[in-house]
């Protein structure tokens, strides 16, 4: 049980690592009907409300907001985040990644106010996290140009020096 990818064997749940593969596939019509498979598969095995669904669908978020796909990526994660926010403080990692792709996908659209709103759920629980997964840094740093650009710069600093101390942490 494989995925048929042309020279490679995958695995039937696609992990992580392939859904980045495929979301760089410079062919994105075939990337997509790759992820939606995946995502058919994952639903089949395991049931469509699995929190094992929410990575085909924040992979296929991430590449229909690479096509300028807005509102289908949005519906995408708003459906992720309806699987994993019932059960939080186990997912507060995943559901922090989920929001700040939001966030991109409505800065993209053009929906500023949504996308530092998002952005900032997103910062609350990285700075939960932050020691939990490398990209809590990553989002706080994100949150912090946002406050920069709004002019709360001594949030925004404070909020850069917490990232950077938990990356130096970590090392």
């Amino acid at each position: 049980g494989a995925i048929a990818d042309p020279g490679k064997a995958v695995p039937l749940v696609p992990g992580e690592e392939y859904l980045l593969y495929l979301v760089l596939h410079p062919e994105k019509k075939v990337a997509e009907d790759y992820l939606k498979q995946g995502l058919r598969i994952t639903e089949a095995i395991v049931g469509a409300t699995h929190p094992d669904v929410t990575f085909s669908l924040s992979a296929l978020g991430v590449l229909y907001t690479d096509m300028r796909r807005y509102a289908e990526a949005e519906a995408l994660y708003q459906r992720a985040l309806a699987i994993l926010e019932p059960n939080a403080p186990v997912f507060e990692t995943r559901i922090a990644r989920l929001l700040h792709s939001l966030s991109v996908t409505y800065a993209q659209a053009g929906r500023r106010a949504e996308a530092d709103a998002t952005q900032a759920r997103a910062a609350t629980l990285a700075r939960r996290n932050v020691g939990k997964h490398p990209d809590m840094a990553l989002i706080m740093d994100a949150f912090a140009v946002t406050l920069k650009k709004g002019g709360k710069l001594q949030e925004a600093e404070e909020l850069r020096r917490e990232a950077k101390r938990a990356r130096v942490a970590a090392d």
